[in-house]
């Protein structure tokens, strides 16, 4: 963990996120998914999802995501299958949440 790493990872995840935001803009149209609503979600929604959850939720990182992915993963984050897996829950755990183990499903 130390600076120039972060910075460089930070420096990594920032080149993504633009790829992204292009792969969005030139194929999805604002609609609900990266790749367009006609092609539905696909194995790279599932992950970039999640990874901008997780970012939003670091307040150290939230700058990091354009508002156009903002906007669709809070899109994401209304369906009930996002509901149906995360239960309310942040991307991160928390000790404050309890035994991991004792989470209800």
């Amino acid at each position: 963990m130390d600076p120039p790493n972060v910075a460089d990872t930070e420096a990594k995840a920032a080149g993504f996120l633009k790829g992204v935001q292009e792969v969005y803009n030139t194929h999805g149209g604002g609609g609900m998914w990266l790749f367009g609503d006609a092609v539905g979600p696909t194995v790279l929604d599932g992950h970039v999802g999640p990874f901008l959850a997780r970012l939003l939720g670091n307040e150290e990182r939230r700058a990091m995501v354009p508002d156009e992915l903002r906007a669709y993963i809070r899109r994401i984050k209304d369906l009930e299958e996002w509901s149906s897996v995360m239960h309310d829950r942040p991307t991160t755990y928390n000790p404050s949440m309890g035994e991991v183990d004792k989470m209800p499903l």
